[in-house]
């Protein structure tokens, strides 16, 4: 396709891109940190099974954030745009202690990495956003959003081991030794 034609389609897909921060309480506040970040829409109507549209939920690495990891894979997204609608979740902790630093899944003691680690802390956190975010047709995370993933679809959604997505892209990751 043509320059403009490509450009059109990214736009399209940006489109289709939403950004939230779930806080652990369930409230989200959509676009993030960049709210620039085109926004989704709800259907007027409720698409056919043939028709519907599936939704991904991608989980960032250590240090990023929803709003980077969407800019990241705007390429992916706009790949999948007729099929996917996705879903940026953000990290509920951050990496230096403050709420401007990068985000992050869980935290560690100085000097441990995941891999080594006997307990993920504040990993429950992360499970209850996920939790919240249900139901979505596919999972993707990046390194420790990757790991975060796995445990997901080791465990299932709110640990039933029933509820689980049917689609996971785990990209970058360490098998996780512990959860919560």
């Amino acid at each position: 396709g043509s320059v403009r034609g490509r450009g059109a389609r990214r736009q399209q897909a940006a489109r289709r891109v939403r950004v939230v921060i779930l806080h652990a309480s369930g409230e989200g506040a959509h676009g993030g940190e960049d709210s620039s970040m085109p926004q989704t829409s709800t259907p007027s109507t409720t698409p056919t099974p043939s028709t519907r549209r599936r939704r991904m939920v991608a989980l960032h690495g250590k240090g990023g954030s929803g709003a980077s990891f969407a800019r990241y894979m705007a390429p992916l997204v706009e790949a999948t745009a007729q099929h996917w609608d996705w879903e940026f979740l953000e990290g509920p902790h951050s990496t230096d202690g403050t709420e401007d630093g990068g985000r992050c899944w869980w935290t560690l003691p100085p000097g441990v990495r995941t891999f080594e680690a006997a307990r993920l802390e504040g990993i429950e956190q992360s499970l209850a956003l996920l939790d919240h975010a249900w139901p979505f047709d596919g999972i993707m995370g990046f390194s420790q959003g990757a790991m975060l993933a796995a445990v997901v679809c080791g465990c299932g959604i709110r640990g039933s081991g029933a509820d689980r997505p049917g689609v996971a892209i785990l990209a970058g990751a360490a098998w996780p030794t512990a959860r919560g």
